[in-house]
């Protein structure tokens, strides 16, 4: 089986505010909480294209693990907020009894009071399973 990455998690433009959260859905609906303002920009879930051995029939069971919270850190220079709870397309339970050609991963970005402005960059590793 061939997991590529087809698209980045984009948290897009916001103010930090009082701080909060400001989360990406798998479907790419921005939502913020607490005291973070959303300003216009694009959003988007991250996609993986997913391609099972054997013409891509994916009768078995695939198993999809996304990273635990306290894991992944988007940075810019030193500064850094943490990105939790992420979530898919997949099942509950990440698993899968049939194909899924394309996964989506969304998250929640953990934004803190007077968070430095910058351009902020990170990686998150997703585990899929074909059994």
């Amino acid at each position: 089986m061939d997991v590529t990455p087809t698209g980045g998690l984009l948290f897009g433009r916001f103010a930090a505010g009082s701080g909060g959260t400001l989360t990406v859905s798998h479907t790419g609906v921005r939502s913020r909480g607490g005291g973070v303002v959303l300003l216009s920009s694009s959003a988007a879930a991250a996609r993986f294209s997913i391609t099972y051995p054997g013409g891509g029939n994916g009768k078995k069971v695939t198993t999809i693990t996304l990273p635990p919270n306290g894991v992944v850190l988007m940075q810019s220079g030193a500064a850094s907020m943490a990105v939790n709870n992420f979530t898919s397309n997949a099942p509950p339970g990440g698993m899968l009894g049939g194909p899924l050609p394309v996964l989506n991963v969304g998250a929640t970005l953990q934004v803190a009071p007077g968070q430095a402005i910058g351009n902020y960059n990170g990686a998150f590793q997703v585990t899929v399973e074909y059994q």
